[in-house]
């Protein structure tokens, strides 16, 4: 049953984009996928996804830092929360960014009169792919951080490593390939 839902509901309409799509001549697919609209869905998509991404490597990576860190009270709520965008689907994640962002919801109120835009815009889409992105960062940059070995802080201390090259010389590195996996 299972199968067959998925070859259904995904592998036909793959299929039937292919077998349209090889109907085609290279002009002709040519033309359709590089006229100025399809090109600016293009940039728009890279631009946001890009942003999207290094703002979810920056707060992932300090989001994480700061649950393995520090003890504060209701540590564990917030650690829970992160999980919260896995459980939502993600177009309701939209519908209730949207909700709100407009000029009438509970920060459009403020930001709109500022000129900040937050709803239907390129930085409505980026703060829903933070959103939705964030939490693989914390979820891959948490574990290597719990793991990490102090002794090899204490020796860079040692060796007279202030904090912020302790930080970029020993625990930056070893956390990029998770930072990069999120």
């Amino acid at each position: 049953f299972t199968l067959s839902y998925l070859g259904v509901m995904v592998l036909i309409p793959l299929v039937a984009c292919l077998v349209r799509v090889s109907s085609l001549t290279w002009p002709q697919f040519w033309g359709a996928v590089w006229t100025p609209r399809v090109r600016a869905a293009f940039i728009f998509s890279f631009e946001v996804s890009l942003s999207a991404a290094v703002i979810s490597v920056l707060l992932g990576t300090l989001i994480a830092w700061v649950l393995v860190r520090y003890d504060f009270p209701f540590r564990r709520f917030f650690d829970s929360m992160v999980d919260l965008p896995f459980a939502l689907p993600t177009a309701v994640a939209g519908l209730v960014y949207s909700s709100l962002y407009v000029e009438s919801g509970w920060l459009g109120r403020f930001l709109v009169p500022l000129g900040i835009n937050g709803a239907y815009s390129p930085l409505a889409v980026v703060l829903v792919l933070v959103f939705v992105g964030m939490p693989f960062v914390v979820r891959t940059v948490q574990p290597v951080l719990e793991t990490f070995d102090g002794e090899m802080e204490e020796a860079a201390h040692l060796l007279g490593a202030n904090r912020w090259q302790t930080f970029w010389r020993v625990l930056f590195p070893n956390m990029i390939p998770a930072a990069i996996a999120g």
